[in-house]
């Protein structure tokens, strides 16, 4: 049975970080639900969007983040979240290929900036997600939150924020600004993000 092991603040306030027992979610994937629509099957998804006030669900690893309104107070949802968080365990019925960076990352060897704009878009979506992997998503796992890539066109990366960085001003500012500039170091000059 998987057990809260501890609550924690994530930068933004409108997300906590609970910290489980056991990791449900296979091979890094992460599971991102904005609407108990989205969370279909799964019991535990559903659950927490029965909880007045709560906009989204992400899972990773050992840890579920849960984001609120800002006009709910944490006090109406952490002990019911805690408690369905212990007491179900969620079933995931389809992770799909992008939820799982490392494995675009593993196809994709390691190139520099001058390669990188010769590489087809697979293999470009590979070498970023490997730097993601290495660099970036690490950081943003500790504040609750990831980073998923969308796709590549051209020279323009969707991303999609996870967890606690969904609603956090922070990322779409300093640290969108800070990937951005990492990857144009590492890879191309003219790559830019776009969140979605």
């Amino acid at each position: 049975m998987i057990t809260v092991i501890s609550i924690e603040p994530t930068p933004n306030p409108n997300a906590l970080k609970f910290i489980v027992s056991e990791s449900f979610v296979p091979n890094g994937a992460t599971v991102t639900y904005n609407s108990s629509r989205d969370a279909g099957v799964d019991p535990l998804g559903a659950g927490l969007f029965r909880i007045q006030g709560v906009t989204s669900v992400f899972y990773m690893d050992d840890f579920i983040t849960v984001t609120k309104s800002g006009d709910v107070p944490w006090e109406d949802i952490v002990e019911e979240a805690e408690g369905l968080i212990g007491s179900t365990a969620p079933v995931l019925v389809d992770l799909g290929p992008m939820s799982d960076p490392s494995a675009a990352a593993s196809a994709a060897p390691a190139a520099d900036g001058i390669a990188f704009d010769a590489m087809s878009a697979e293999e470009r979506l590979g070498r970023i997600n490997q730097i993601l992997d290495d660099e970036i998503r690490p950081a943003l796992a500790g504040d609750g939150g990831g980073l998923q890539v969308l796709g590549i066109a051209g020279d323009r990366v969707r991303v999609h924020y996870q967890g606690a960085c969904g609603s956090c001003p922070t990322s779409t500012a300093g640290t969108l600004m800070y990937i951005e500039t990492r990857l144009r170091e590492l890879l191309s000059g003219k790559l830019t993000l776009s969140p979605e």
